[in-house]
């Protein structure tokens, strides 16, 4: 009896083998998983990687869209001092308003940004009532074409958000344009602007590694450093498929490139160094856009544009923070992909008449100016990224 369950047992395994010529014969056998490489770097048993900058300039940025613009708690002179204390003073040795559009690249439009900065926190003002006599009666009210307002059940509702006459949610433009000005431009444009690992005099202090006052970290790898801090604080989560395959690979790729453009400066391969330098510049520009995208083709947003438009503006004016983003996007060579005055064309366009209050408008076919789709055919365009892509 025994022996007959062992052949049986074997059965299965000797059908496979032999069962016909060309056929594949399933396995449970798993390829062992490869464990991701760490992020850790040290030089004489302490660590030489310093990103302590990233939170310390998160906290304030965080804390403005949270207490005053998502909220709009901005209805008086002290509360407008209070957000301008966070904005444009220093709470933990950072400024914020300082570190706004602050690469080469970016400074020939940085006065224009700021102005764009400054106008979110004014309208916002407008939004909760600032100037009113009673300016609880403007910022309760309901939101709906041609006047502010909050979109939502009612004012208790702790999902409501506020608009502006257009239907933009201003809170929000803020918070992704931030995103793009200070954290990608950051990350792509200031921490791996190319010529500082092109620089003699950088590799040369590399090479003998000479160290700022008190610190365990070259001037080269800081740099590289606090770009990879500004991706893993900020960017990490929007690089992450969260159920967009066009995104499946995009996270493991750009954390991969810092990990081994960091390994490669310590045996000094700087042409490596570069190499993942422009795979981060070339995947992670790729995500802008891949986000902007899904924000306005996004099921949610579709849904609600045919069903409930006032509930879409939320998803809509994050993508047009991720618009306001797009000029601080680099192509591999660190030029950038869309110019001010393209990212500008492309809000008024969306924008345009009673802004997105116009329902049949953006959900107009492609042809059509300012749609939803039209917007993401444009934004799409210099990644070879369609509609198409993102639905999938």
């Amino acid at each position: 009896m025994i022996k007959w369950i062992f052949f049986l047992l074997l059965l299965p395994a000797v059908v496979a083998c032999h069962s016909g010529e060309g056929e594949t014969a399933e396995t449970s056998y798993l390829e062992p998983l490869i464990p991701e490489p760490v992020y850790k770097f040290s030089r004489n048993g302490s660590s030489s990687v310093d990103i302590l900058e990233c939170g310390f300039l998160k906290e304030p940025l965080d804390y403005i869209y949270g207490s005053y613009l998502r909220q709009a708690r901005l209805s008086n002179a002290d509360m407008m001092d209070l957000l301008n204390s966070y904005y444009a003073q220093s709470q933990s040795g950072y400024v914020p308003e300082e570190h706004v559009a602050q690469s080469p690249l970016a400074a020939t439009m940085r006065a224009d940004v700021l102005s764009d900065l400054r106008a979110i926190f004014q309208k916002t003002a407008e939004i909760s009532g600032y100037g009113a006599s009673h300016p609880s009666e403007v910022r309760n009210r309901e939101g709906h074409l041609g006047r502010t307002g909050y979109i939502g059940n009612n004012i208790s509702d702790p999902n409501l958000f506020f608009v502006d006459e257009r239907g933009c949610v201003v809170a929000e433009v803020f918070r992704n344009y931030i995103m793009g000005a200070v954290y990608l431009d950051k990350i792509l444009n200031l921490h791996l602007n190319d010529s500082i690992y092109r620089d003699a005099e950088v590799q040369r202090r590399h090479l003998n590694v000479v160290l700022p006052a008190g610190r365990n970290y070259t001037e080269m790898e800081h740099h590289w450093d606090l770009a990879y801090g500004y991706y893993h604080t900020f960017w990490k989560s929007m690089a992450q498929a969260d159920g967009l395959p066009i995104l499946k690979d995009s996270h493991r790729t750009i954390y991969n490139a810092f990990v081994y453009g960091r390994t490669a400066m310590q045996t000094y391969q700087y042409d490596e160094v570069q190499n993942q330098l422009r795979t981060i510049k070339r995947e992670l520009s790729r995500v802008v856009a891949i986000r902007l995208m899904n924000l306005l083709l996004g099921v949610n947003t579709v849904a609600n544009m045919q069903e409930a438009p006032e509930y879409a503006f939320g998803f809509i004016s994050q993508a047009m923070g991720l618009v306001y983003a797009l000029p601080f996007a680099a192509n591999e060579e660190g030029r950038p992909l869309f110019t001010r005055s393209e990212a500008l064309q492309i809000i008024s366009d969306l924008t345009a008449g009673n802004g997105l209050w116009e329902q049949e408008r953006l959900l107009g076919d492609a042809e059509k100016v300012g749609s939803l789709l039209n917007v993401s055919v444009r934004v799409g365009r210099p990644f070879a990224i369609t509609p198409d892509d993102i639905k999938r």
